[in-house]
C-alpha cells in the first residue's frame, strides 16, 4: 500500500439534507423574484442589491460540502466553500481519536463550522462524528455518516482510537 492511499473517503453535501432542500427552494423563489422585478417597472437598485446578496448567501450555503479522508498518516477535511485547501491533522499531532454521538443543535447551535468552549465542529448532517484530541489540547469534531467504515480505517492505520 502506498503512503498516500486513502482508506476512507466521505463527501457530505448540504443539498442532500432537508435544510439543503429548503435552501434550494428559497434559491428558486429568489431567482423568480429577481426576474420579476427586473422585467417589470418596479426595478430599483436597492431591492435588487438586497435580493442579489441574499441569493449569493443562499447559493453558497446550498453548495456546501464536507470531504473527509483518512489515510496512513493523517485525517484531512475540506469544508467547501469555507476551506479552499485541505485541513490536515497528522497522526503525530493526534493524542486520541473517538467516534462519538452528539447533538448538533444543543451542543453547537446547529450544523456547519461551529464551536463551543471546548470543541471546534465541522458537520453537515447527522449526530455521529470523529472527535480528534490533539496533543496541543485542542479538540476537533468532524461529522460523519459512515462510522463503521471510519472505525475500520482508524483501527487499520493505528490512530490512537478509543472505542466508547
Amino acid at each position: 500500500m502506498k503512503k498516500n492511499d486513502t482508506m476512507f473517503t466521505e463527501n457530505q453535501f448540504l443539498i442532500k439534507t432537508w435544510v439543503g432542500k429548503l435552501l434550494f427552494a428559497v434559491l428558486i423563489i429568489l431567482v423568480i423574484a429577481l426576474f420579476y422585478f427586473y422585467n417589470n417597472n418596479d426595478f430599483n437598485y436597492f431591492s435588487f442589491s438586497i435580493q442579489f446578496i441574499t441569493f449569493l448567501a443562499v447559493f453558497i450555503l446550498s453548495v456546501s460540502n464536507l470531504k473527509t479522508h483518512i489515510n496512513i498518516d493523517e485525517i484531512t477535511i475540506q469544508y467547501f466553500p469555507y476551506h479552499f485547501s485541505k485541513v490536515k491533522y497528522k497522526k503525530i499531532e493526534i493524542d486520541k481519536v473517538e467516534i462519538v454521538t452528539f447533538d448538533p443543535l444543543s451542543d453547537f447551535g446547529g450544523w456547519g463550522i461551529k464551536s463551543n468552549l471546548k470543541i471546534k465542529c465541522f458537520t453537515v448532517s447527522g449526530n455521529k462524528g470523529i472527535l480528534i484530541t490533539l496533543k496541543s489540547g485542542k479538540k476537533r469534531l468532524i461529522g460523519i455518516s459512515k462510522y463503521d467504515l471510519v472505525e475500520n480505517a482508524l483501527i487499520k492505520y493505528n490512530f490512537k482510537y478509543e472505542k466508547k
